[in-house]
């Protein structure tokens, strides 16, 4: 499972600061490791995690290249990341004209964009938003733009500092530290969720939770007291998320920020909605309600019609819910 972010506060919660998990399972009959890692999509793929964090659209590549039957079971965050810029440079839309000229310009003038990989859960988006939306090829090899990788969260420092002309980033990912104290050093051309809905893309995931189709069918008990046990971690979490993080040094470094007026701003942006975004950060209930699978669906089925993901993924993935 990835090692920070939000997700990274309440798992420590229920992992770590309580036995919350421990015993949620422990009563199903099972006992349960947690191995943090950003490679979570590779230890599941090799068969070393039971149980992953990587995003449904990931899920469903594996599925389809692999040919291994996997079932999305929950959903934590949406892609909430998305594309800035220097404030008052070259590529601000203010300057501009649009977000269509400065992406334009970007392209034109060759400009260094930075991302922090390219198996990243925010890549098919961004891939996606260029493609249908500005008109442009964004791709590993080949493609319009160039691209460098780099930290996540350094990505932003960066852009500030002029080595970078944009990037796939947030202000969770390093960029609250040149948004706060008055600050607006950095400018968003798009967040990935808002402009999927405002296209009619569907709803597409960051993190989602994964397992294999036989350990759905054989161990279904699991499933559901793990996910019993994150819900009760994303419960904790939201019912007070300034209290827990604010005071707490190690949760502010999880958010991506240096001190508390960072974190605060990572939480009013990302979960109180005060400043640019529509889309909340986390979702309040883990499980996939018909709704959720059906909007889930159609994102990866408009990603397989541009041929990002393989035909015939469908009939190596289910979408399940989980009554709670």
């Amino acid at each position: 499972m990835a090692p920070d972010g939000m997700m990274g506060v309440w798992m420590d919660h229920i992992v770590n600061e309580t036995s919350i998990l421990e015993d949620t399972m422990d009563e199903a009959g099972y006992e349960m490791t947690i191995d943090s890692s950003w490679e979570d999509a590779a230890l599941f793929a090799s068969g070393q995690a039971t149980f992953s964090t990587f995003s449904s659209l990931e899920a469903a590549q594996l599925a389809g290249q692999r040919d291994q039957n996997l079932v999305v079971f929950g959903r934590i965050h949406p892609q909430y990341m998305g594309w800035m810029v220097d404030t008052g440079g070259d590529y601000d839309p203010d300057n501009t004209g649009s977000v269509q000229a400065s992406i334009d310009a970007l392209v034109e003038d060759d400009a260094l964009v930075g991302i922090g990989a390219w198996n990243g859960g925010h890549v098919p988006t961004d891939t996606i938003a260029m493609d249908q939306v500005y008109g442009y090829e964004f791709s590993e090899e080949g493609g319009d733009f160039n691209v460098t990788t780099a930290d996540y969260v350094a990505i932003p420092t960066l852009i500030n500092d002029g080595e970078l002309a944009a990037g796939s980033t947030s202000p969770e990912h390093g960029g609250a530290r040149f948004l706060t104290d008055g600050q607006e050093d950095l400018t968003k051309l798009f967040w990935g969720a808002d402009l999927a809905a405002e296209e009619g893309f569907g709803i597409p995931q960051l993190n989602s939770l994964v397992t294999t189709q036989e350990f759905w069918d054989q161990e279904q008990e699991a499933v559901e007291a793990f996910t019993d046990a994150f819900q009760q971690g994303i419960d904790w979490f939201l019912d007070d998320p300034k209290g827990h993080v604010l005071d707490n040094e190690d949760y502010i470094e999880m958010l991506g920020a240096q001190n508390a007026a960072q974190a605060e701003y990572i939480i009013d942006w990302g979960l109180n909605l005060e400043y640019d975004t529509d889309t909340q950060m986390v979702y309040e209930d883990v499980t996939m309600s018909e709704d959720a699978i059906a909007a889930d669906r159609e994102f990866i089925e408009y990603s397989e019609s541009i041929g990002f993901v393989p035909e015939g993924w469908s009939e190596n993935i289910s979408f399940e819910t989980i009554s709670s």
